[in-house]
């Protein structure tokens, strides 16, 4: 296997895996009640003021007019 066909497998893996999460993320919610699904919302805006960027990181986040819907779309 060459770099590039290492590289694409590990992007695949990756695609994969993500999906897999998704997929058993969204069956999760669409389990709960909508004040849950508000509730898990807030947890995960809250990992963002408990975390530790560094100056160069914090400022591209700040550059993103809606960051959410950014790292959504990454």
């Amino acid at each position: 296997m060459n770099c590039q066909e290492y590289r694409q497998s590990l992007n695949q893996r990756l695609t994969d895996k993500v999906r897999r999460e998704l997929s058993s993320f969204r069956e999760e919610m669409q389990a709960k009640t909508p004040q849950e699904i508000y509730d898990t919302a807030y947890q995960i805006a809250d990992c963002f003021s408990n975390a530790d960027y560094s100056p160069q990181a914090a400022k591209v986040l700040m550059k993103s007019p809606n960051l959410l819907q950014d790292i959504y779309e990454e």
